[in-house]
């Protein structure tokens, strides 16, 4: 036997979903199915199918099964130690750097977009708001994805690099996956807020000094 996750959409309402003037939810759709069909890397959950219902208005996503689910719930079911925890960091290192040369910019990565197989190996998923680099440039003017993990940058109304983007998203990934936390809660107006890592403490106790440097590196 073989297992498939599936991901059902609604065309008809996804026609009627605008994302911005000219942009629907279809086009959208038809975007994240580029992309996954153009990611093949085993650390990207892999689109096996794409099936369409006309008469229910559906289309079916038949992704690569990942059994043991997202980081955002084992993180507290197992209570990850940093040398787990540095293994799927470095994961998600060779997928980001994988889209990135192939012209893809993830745009929402987190704890809840990484899920774990049977092997103990790391997928990245999601490729919902994903875009194709355009001639080259990973230069981006609209914010998406989910705002703990937004870059200062992105949240200027400027142009902003998409891919220093995705990797500010890795920094706050790892703090998130080290301390059950977020360095920056949004509280305040402040864009430049700094994280205090000085007396940070993970779940475990006292962060170690790897913990606290490349988290601070990747901030």
């Amino acid at each position: 036997k073989k297992y498939f996750a599936m991901k059902i959409i609604n065309v008809t309402k996804m026609k009627r979903i605008m994302m911005s003037k000219n942009t629907t939810g279809v086009d959208l759709l038809e975007n994240e199915i580029d992309i996954m069909k153009k990611a093949k890397s085993a650390r990207i959950v892999q689109l096996e199918e794409v099936i369409g219902d006309e008469e229910e208005g559906n289309v079916y996503l038949a992704l690569e099964y990942v059994p043991k689910g997202s980081l955002d719930i084992i993180k507290v079911d197992e209570d990850l130690s940093e040398d787990k925890i540095r293994k799927y960091f470095r994961q998600l290192v060779e997928a980001i750097e994988y889209l990135h040369n192939n012209g893809i910019l993830h745009r929402d990565i987190k704890p809840g977009n990484m899920l774990i197989d049977d092997n103990d190996d790391l997928k990245l998923c999601d490729f919902g708001i994903s875009e194709f680099m355009k001639g080259g440039s990973d230069t981006l003017t609209n914010t998406a994805g989910t705002h703990y993990f937004f870059s200062p940058e992105s949240c200027k109304g400027k142009p902003f690099s998409g891919k220093k983007a995705d990797i500010w998203a890795m920094g706050v990934t790892l703090y998130n996956l080290l301390y059950w936390k977020y360095p920056f809660t949004g509280e305040a107006d402040n864009t430049e807020e700094e994280p205090k890592f000085d007396k940070m403490e993970s779940k475990r106790g006292k962060a170690s000094a790897w913990a606290n440097g490349i988290s601070t590196k990747s901030l």
